[in-house]
């Protein structure tokens, strides 16, 4: 029996894309707004979520959270294939 070495390479564009994809949600805590900043170009998607899970704002531009209440949330950003999400605080 001979082994044989082989080197398999499975999609290491798709993850290298995704892995270079990074949000950031700024000034975290806030008492006003947050400004979402992500690192690659386009149109971008954000979702708010409540602890509870539920969505409690939907929004296409990079300023979001000006009308929430005191609490913590979770911030999803879809950009084309790419999403990520990022916890925010509002005090």
């Amino acid at each position: 029996v001979k082994r044989i070495a082989c080197t398999v390479r499975l999609a290491p564009e798709a993850a290298t894309a995704t892995d270079k994809f990074s949000v950031k949600a700024y000034p975290n805590p806030s008492s006003s707004e947050f400004t979402i900043e992500t690192s690659a170009k386009g149109a971008i998607n954000v979702n708010v979520y409540d602890m509870q899970g539920r969505l409690v704002e939907k929004s296409t531009s990079t300023q979001v959270g000006s009308k929430l209440a005191k609490g913590v949330y979770n911030v999803i950003v879809n950009q084309g294939a790419n999403t990520k999400s990022v916890r925010v605080i509002k005090n």
